[in-house]
């Protein structure tokens, strides 16, 4: 039910998720931990946990029985709920969703500033953005977009307060690092 459940020693090799040093989605997860948990909460963290190269074997070996429990992004997981998967299901940790922005913008002085701005503005439009989220399951920043059968909304979710992109991308080189250094002593 929380993060803090998957430190539990019990949970040891039945929990998979992507390489932080591979996927942009795991390193957020890592960053998530970070925040909540410190250093000890990593290191138990990756005492349990089965690291796989790639994100999509980490969904798609979850889906398939092979493995008990992922972390994972909520879009690729609820592909399998949508597709009617039984034994598939998404959890909301209750001390924190990490939600990582993605973005459009416009660079200022570019060549074509009206087409960038139509283009992010068609991007952002209802029409687009529900589409997207219905068929790909990728959360809008819009609030008033239609809603997902089987997504909760974001306002019955919590997310995790202290997931700052900033400080993010400033620790990214610091815990890929400590990281990388824990998994190559690892037996």
């Amino acid at each position: 039910k929380t993060w803090k459940d998957l430190l539990d020693p019990k949970w040891k090799d039945k929990v998979v998720m992507a390489n932080p040093l591979k996927s942009g989605s795991a390193y957020a997860q890592v960053y998530g931990i970070y925040k909540l948990y410190g250093w000890d909460g990593l290191k138990q963290l990756l005492n349990n946990v089965k690291i796989l190269d790639s994100s999509s074997l980490v969904y798609k070996g979850t889906a398939e029985g092979e493995f008990p429990l992922a972390i994972t992004m909520e879009y690729a997981a609820h592909r399998y709920v949508a597709g009617g998967a039984q034994d598939v299901r998404v959890i909301y940790p209750a001390d924190g969703v990490i939600a990582a922005p993605e973005g459009a913008a416009v660079i200022a002085g570019c060549k074509h500033p009206q087409e960038a701005k139509a283009l992010v503005d068609y991007l952002l439009s209802q029409p687009v953005v529900d589409g997207i989220f219905q068929k790909y399951f990728r959360r809008p920043a819009r609030p008033d977009a239609v809603a997902v059968a089987g997504m909760p909304t974001l306002q019955n979710i919590t997310l995790l307060q202290s997931y700052d992109p900033a400080e993010a991308n400033a620790l990214q080189k610091q815990l890929l690092g400590w990281w990388k250094k824990q998994v190559l002593q690892k037996p």
